[in-house]
C-alpha cells in the first residue's frame, strides 16, 4: 500500500490500524511511532504506521491457533487453591470482633 503523504493524522492512522485514536496517540507518545506536532495537532509517520500494521498482522497470524487466555484450575496447582480456601472463610472469632 503506497502512501501519498509522509504524515498521517491520528484519525487516519486509527483507521489504517483499526484501533482507537487514543491508542495511536499512546504509540506516538511512547516512541513506537515517529510523530510531530503541526498546527497544534499530532501527526504520525505513515511509514511507521504501515510497518506497525504489518507487525500486528504477522503477530496475529503466528498466534492465531493459540488461545489468548486459559482458566487456571485446581488440577494445575492444588496447593494454591487450598491456601486460597483458608483465606476465603469467615473469621473464626465471629462477628463480635470490631
Amino acid at each position: 500500500m503506497a502512501q501519498s503523504r509522509p504524515w498521517l493524522t491520528l484519525a487516519d492512522a486509527s483507521s489504517v490500524l483499526g484501533i482507537p485514536e487514543f491508542q495511536v496517540l499512546d504509540l506516538a507518545v511512547s516512541g513506537r511511532l515517529h510523530s510531530r506536532l503541526k498546527h497544534d495537532h499530532r501527526e504520525v509517520c505513515a511509514a511507521d504506521v504501515i510497518e506497525f500494521d504489518v507487525e500486528m498482522h504477522t503477530s496475529r497470524a503466528v498466534h492465531a491457533d493459540k488461545p489468548t487466555w486459559e482458566p487456571w484450575t485446581a488440577a494445575e496447582d492444588p496447593g494454591a487453591f487450598a491456601e486460597r480456601a483458608d483465606h476465603d472463610t469467615p473469621n473464626d472469632e465471629g462477628a463480635e470482633q470490631q
